[in-house]
């Protein structure tokens, strides 16, 4: 959602008020006079009690250490400036707007039809409580959280439970976001949307380094249509997406490297899901990983993989476990250490014009209990122990489980696989 349909909302908000949008005002935060000589409010909380729906706070340079309770249709928003944070860039401290987190969080959102823009929100990575977050955001709709840093967090941005609808998590750079130590594993990184659906929504454009890489940069748990997850870069962290429960998400146009994690980790019940056009290089372990995790009964089906790069990662170029019905097209996986594809328990996929290059085992391999699946004029060239290798025994291709048509390669666990 944009600036613009937010600031219909807000007027529709105030008009429920029986508030004229004429009558919407800027309110001024600043503890320094030196920095804000024209501030009327001491501290952000202040303001935002003192604020009617549809009002502005804007928040001098300053530091703020407190939990930002907002109850109310507001924008509050502080000194940082347009695109800056989506690649991390400091401004000079004193330039900035820092909402200090000590434990319970920076802004707990409330309230519907808000945005907040332009902040740095520093955390504490000891504190013991969670979620520990920068930003929570409890059940609601139309919320934007745009061009602010999220800097040493246990969580950059916790979504509460229950539903959220139109939720838009643009331009923020996450930095450093985990638990020093966290000997309980306790879940840590960028975004955090679990238990909850989170339905119309993007996250798009962000940046994100320096997490736990046993974690996430993005861990989204349900949506029920209308998820996009676009444009953002990852570098040095963990897995970028672990997502499951989702209907018709798009994950497209990201760049993730050097990823602690599997760079796309689908648990399970992902229904329609789209992951195209992302680059994926030098992770710890596989480019896309799909099985079933975390309690998930039903397989990932229907998904669309497409047009992908991933090259480097310490396993597999892309496993897929429980998939069933997947399109995988048009991806090249290169110079991964074990297979370019890997098919386990994988049924009635159709992998087309791939194209699989020196991977350190296989380019394509079926697993014995994957069945029905179509592989059909994928490329595959220079892989260490075969092109194609299919362990599963049935009435296809080469008495295999499977259907291998008009494939091109060098070598072969069995004759009949590839057409030379």
């Amino acid at each position: 959602m944009k600036f613009k349909k937010l600031k219909t909302l807000l007027a529709v908000a105030i008009a429920g008020a029986a508030v004229s949008s004429a009558s919407a005002k800027t309110l001024v935060v600043g503890n320094d006079p030196t920095q804000c000589k024209d501030a009327q409010y001491p501290t952000i909380n202040s303001a935002v009690v003192a604020a009617q729906p549809g009002d502005t706070v804007k928040v001098c340079p300053g530091t703020y250490t407190e939990l930002v309770v907002v109850n109310k249709p507001l924008e509050i928003v502080g000194a940082r400036k347009g695109n800056a944070a989506a690649k991390g860039r400091q401004q000079n401290m004193d330039k900035e707007s820092i909402v200090v987190n000590t434990g319970q969080g920076a802004f707990d959102v409330i309230a519907s039809d808000v945005r907040i823009a332009g902040f740095t929100v520093l955390g504490n990575q000891l504190a013991a409580s969670y979620p520990n977050a920068g930003i929570n955001v409890r059940a609601g709709s139309n919320r934007i959280i745009e061009s602010n840093i999220f800097w040493k967090n246990g969580l950059g941005i916790y979504v509460n439970s229950g539903l959220q609808q139109g939720l838009d998590v643009e331009r923020n750079a996450f930095i450093d976001n985990k638990f020093v130590p966290n000997p309980n594993g306790i879940p840590s990184g960028g975004v955090f949307a679990v238990s909850t659906q989170t339905n119309d929504s993007q996250f798009s454009n962000n940046y994100f380094s320096g997490g736990d890489p046993d974690e996430f940069c993005l861990n989204i748990d349900g949506s029920d249509g209308g998820l996009i997850i676009s444009g953002n870069q990852a570098e040095d962290d963990g897995s970028f997406l672990v997502i499951g429960g989702t209907t018709g998400a798009r994950v497209e146009h990201n760049t993730v490297l050097r990823p602690g994690g599997s760079a796309f980790f689908a648990f399970g019940n992902n229904k329609g899901l789209v992951i195209a056009h992302n680059s994926v290089e030098n992770g710890l372990f596989n480019g896309v990983r799909f099985i079933l995790a975390f309690g998930s009964t039903l397989p990932n089906a229907d998904a669309v993989i497409a047009d992908n790069h991933v090259t480097g990662c310490a396993v597999n170029g892309m496993r897929l476990d429980s998939a069933v019905r997947a399109t995988v097209e048009n991806n090249q996986l290169d110079n991964n250490k074990a297979n370019g594809i890997l098919l386990e328990k994988a049924d009635s996929n159709h992998l087309v014009s791939n194209r699989t290059f020196s991977n350190g085992v296989n380019g394509i391999r079926a697993e014995t209990q994957s069945s029905n699946n179509t592989i059909e004029k994928n490329d595959m060239r220079d892989n260490v122990s075969f092109d194609a290798d299919d362990e599963t025994a049935g009435s296809g291709t080469a008495l295999t489980a499977n259907f291998w048509v008009k494939n091109h390669g060098g070598t072969q666990n069995r004759p009949g696989l590839l057409d030379h």
